[in-house]
């Protein structure tokens, strides 16, 4: 469990009336004083208990402390005057989820080299099933007609288990890789490979990857992703080129795959999103923004909370981000005294500990013109002075 001992308001105070300042030029030094004086120490205190309280659980995108979060975001700043946006019948920007579980277990073994499952290759993609045969190496894996490359050209993949260097031809770019490897999933399938492994060749450390990428993970639900379901996907680490080599010279290389299967689930998680309507008949069609992320990490076998003189499983999240979002809440108290003469637009977004989703999809979804938004202030970890304590 997290205890506040201290936090004292002076620090907080400075970041509203910075941000007041900077958006509110027209407003007397008066004005906003008397409207800072709104927030008071034990309200920014009373939010981010909660939001970091251990009945949220941590509010992983998703769980029932994540929606729980939402909802009272969501009626904080109802009660402060601000509206649903146009279009929205409530607070909230669902967002359709799916969540990927690696498979349980799997194993791998390429001529008479047997990898390690979890160490030497992973598996992010495919069902339950076994690859028993001959296997192809296409290359990068790669068809880009405008440049003239095709690495299936004369090759017969159908029924078959593809390896293929990792990433794009010409590229080491990670990022590129990244982006590339759905497509060169589907690729492979169109032409009935029932599974890809693509060879690790980036310049970035293996360890890193296989943290970030063997886990569950989750990601927006793409339709498209469903005529890739059935293709066993993953990467190996194997430094020498000799079995693909062999390989490419039409040497019979027999591989023999078993996996588990990745778990797939749908769900559903939301921004919260508020409009205080602008003061100006002609300026409250431009939009400021206030955001910060709701979301934290879940539950673990160590967590980042204290009870009894121990680590607990909680990942309470007060720092990131909870006293974020109560700066923002109380911000919205603020303005809602002074309206500013554009509209402003409060944002908690979700999913941002799983790679910025709820910002992205905000971007690729907006609710409000996003030429319209002439500025963004982000809070996470807001300014502030705390102490913990175990006990």
């Amino acid at each position: 469990m997290l205890f506040i001992r201290e936090l004292k308001i002076k620090p907080m105070k400075q970041v509203i009336s910075a941000f007041a300042l900077l958006l509110f030029g027209t407003l007397s030094l008066q004005a906003q004083q008397s409207t800072i004086d709104l927030v008071q120490q034990s309200e920014l205190e009373q939010h981010i208990r909660f939001l970091a309280s251990d009945e949220l659980q941590g509010r992983y995108t998703g769980s029932v402390g994540n929606r729980t979060a939402a909802r009272y975001i969501a009626e904080y700043l109802r009660a402060q005057g601000c509206q649903p946006v146009e279009g929205l019948t409530d607070y909230f920007q669902e967002i359709p989820f799916e969540s990927v579980r690696p498979p349980a277990t799997a194993t791998f073994k390429v001529g008479d080299k047997t990898y390690t499952y979890g160490e030497e290759f992973f598996l992010s993609n495919g069902p339950a099933t076994t690859i028993e045969g001959g296997a192809v190496f296409a290359e990068h894996g790669w068809v880009d007609e405008a440049e003239g490359i095709d690495n299936f050209a004369g090759l017969d993949v159908k029924g078959k288990l593809v390896f293929a260097w990792s990433g794009k031809p010409g590229s080491r770019d990670p990022q590129e890789a990244f982006a590339a490897s759905k497509l060169k999933r589907r690729l492979a399938a169109e032409r009935g490979a029932i599974g890809l492994v693509e060879v690790y060749r980036l310049p970035f450390p293996w360890k890193f990857l296989l943290n970030y990428l063997n886990k569950e993970s989750l990601s927006i639900a793409d339709p498209d992703d469903a005529a890739t379901e059935g293709l066993v996907y993953g990467m190996l680490n194997e430094k020498s080129d000799a079995p693909f080599e062999a390989m490419k010279s039409g040497e019979k290389t027999l591989v023999a795959l078993t996996t588990s299967g990745v778990e797939r689930s749908k769900m559903h998680s939301s921004n919260v999103a508020a409009v205080l309507e602008g003061s100006d008949p002609d300026l409250k069609h431009e939009f400021m923004v206030v955001t910060a992320h709701y979301d934290h990490v879940g539950v673990a076998k160590q967590g980042g909370g204290f009870a009894y003189g121990k680590r607990d499983s909680i990942f309470n999240g007060a720092r990131d981000n909870a006293i974020g979002v109560a700066s923002m809440m109380l911000t919205a108290k603020v303005m809602a005294v002074n309206r500013p003469k554009r509209s402003v637009l409060f944002l908690a977004l979700t999913a941002e500990e799983q790679g910025l989703i709820g910002s992205s999809y905000f971007v690729k979804h907006p609710l409000v013109p996003l030429d319209k938004i002439i500025f963004n202030f982000n809070t996470d970890g807001a300014g502030y002075n705390l102490s913990l304590i175990h006990i």
